[in-house]
């Protein structure tokens, strides 16, 4: 927290930004709606803006709660991503506000089916779909409940996906859905593979500073 003036300052000269602010969550908290931030720089920004990753736009929340709406790490992921996706049933699970199902769409999939538990941000998909004039349709697929309960209810009705995509939180807390990367990881990779098409393709990834590499690797053979 003590050094964020002083990267505001940096950030705001190198950027020439019309306003920069920062956040803190405390250490071991699990923030739930808005969290307090804090104006660095410049002038108050707006409660919704919107920003260009290449070809798409997005909706972002600065002044929300900890995560914005798009993730700025995933950048790369995305860019290496797009070739993979023409013509492919992509199923995005804890799709969050969709950027990869956006990914999709604009690639040409051929179906898209975005899995989340909160019906807020598979709405604020819907307004990210709308700021790039991407009309709604049968091949573009909202799904509100648990990825497991999802997973189990595909398998039963022998669901394939060409390209599966699995970026989950590092925990929630909503009850009777729990979820623990650290302890879940492995199962919920055991479950995507039986609904991945033969010679298909998982994207896995981890947002746990825990969950290291080799971690991620020894759950996956197992």
């Amino acid at each position: 927290d003590r050094y964020s003036p002083i990267l505001a300052e940096q950030v705001g000269k190198e950027l020439h930004a019309v306003s920069v602010i920062s956040k803190v969550r405390p250490a071991g908290e699990v923030p739930t709606g808005k969290v307090a931030y804090r104006l660095e720089v410049g002038i108050e920004p707006p409660a919704a803006i919107a920003v260009r990753e290449e070809d798409l736009k997005y909706e972002v929340h600065l002044t929300g709660g900890i995560n914005t709406g798009l993730f700025l790490d995933m950048r790369e992921v995305r860019r290496s991503l797009r070739p993979w996706l023409r013509g492919q049933s992509v199923l995005n699970l804890f799709s969050y506000t969709g950027s990869f199902s956006m990914l999709s769409v604009r690639e040409g999939a051929k179906s898209i089916t975005s899995v989340d538990f909160a019906q807020g941000v598979l709405d604020w998909t819907k307004t990210n779909l709308s700021l790039n004039e991407i009309p709604l349709s049968k091949t573009i697929r909202f799904e509100r409940d648990d990825v497991f309960e999802y997973l189990k209810v595909a398998r039963r009705h022998d669901q394939l996906f060409d390209v599966i995509i699995l970026d989950p939180p590092a925990k929630t807390t909503v009850p009777n859905k729990r979820w623990y990367i650290k302890s879940d990881y492995g199962r919920l990779i055991a479950h995507a593979l039986k609904v991945l098409s033969p010679g298909g393709l998982l994207v896995v990834a981890a947002s746990c500073i825990a969950s290291r590499p080799e971690k991620i690797e020894s759950q996956i053979r197992e």
